[in-house]
């Protein structure tokens, strides 16, 4: 555009008060805050991704962290009631020997009836 000596002019409008359907907007009410209006659908996507999640509607954006959760619950279940795996066996026994120690802390002072 340089060559054909063409330059280039910013053009706009500049609006004062705008009309409506009977209702009328100021100059204030026009303004959008573009960065407040960002971080505003941002925090509401991750709202409803988090929602997703908890309710287990699957989508392909939310799949890797629903099985992650499944995964880290069903973990949590296993070690809470025992139940031995490869990946559980190591957290039930120290779980089982922190029990005992505890018991054998409060049996010292046991007397019996």
């Amino acid at each position: 555009m340089g060559k054909l000596d063409i330059k280039p002019v910013e053009a706009g409008i500049s609006l004062y008060s705008a009309v409506e359907e009977g209702l009328k907007y100021t100059a204030e009410e026009m303004v959008v805050d573009v960065e407040k209006t960002r971080n505003t659908f941002a925090q509401f996507h991750q709202e409803a991704v988090s929602l997703s999640i908890e309710a287990g509607y699957i989508t392909a954006d939310n799949i890797s962290q629903i099985l992650s959760k499944a995964s880290q619950s069903a973990r949590s279940v296993s070690i809470e009631s025992g139940f031995m795996t490869d990946e559980t066996k190591e957290q039930i026994l120290q779980k089982a020997d922190a029990q005992a120690k505890a018991i054998v802390g409060q049996s010292k002072d046991y007397t019996p009836a």
